[in-house]
């Protein structure tokens, strides 16, 4: 339920209405990951600004018995450029019904982000700033 406050308590220099909008500052065009997709946001490049991970689940399984894997990672800057891409996307992917197994995440003690997945049927740690595959387990 909306509350009045008394006039005494209204704050005259308060942002205008039209200040309380957001405002469009720029795209980012996802589609190239694939169809399906999840995204996650960190520092990927160690520049501090946020970055943009999308990862895309394998398809044609039924995820009630089958866990899902990565089909695709691709990172991208917020000016809309791709950093990188791991594995192909798979045009007919719908999504999921469970999690994806990527996330990021610094583990090697550098300060740095990196990419942990699992792809192919093998844990993965991809380096975070141009998504080579690190180590594979």
């Amino acid at each position: 339920m909306p509350v009045a406050l008394p006039q005494s308590q209204v704050n005259e220099t308060a942002l205008p209405m039209d200040a309380l909008h957001p405002i469009l500052l720029g795209t980012v065009d996802l589609r190239v990951a694939g169809p399906g997709t999840r995204m996650l946001l960190g520092d990927l490049t160690g520049d501090g600004r946020l970055d943009v991970l999308i990862k895309q689940p394998d398809g044609g399984i039924d995820d009630r018995y089958v866990p899902h894997e990565a089909q695709c990672l691709a990172a991208f800057d917020l000016e809309g450029r791709m950093l990188w891409q791991a594995g192909t996307p798979d045009s007919g992917v719908r999504g999921s019904g469970s999690d994806i197994p990527a996330q990021i995440r610094g583990i090697g003690g550098d300060g740095l982000n990196e990419v942990l997945c699992v792809m192919e049927g093998e844990f993965r740690v991809l380096d975070g700033r141009t998504g080579a595959t690190t180590e594979r387990h």
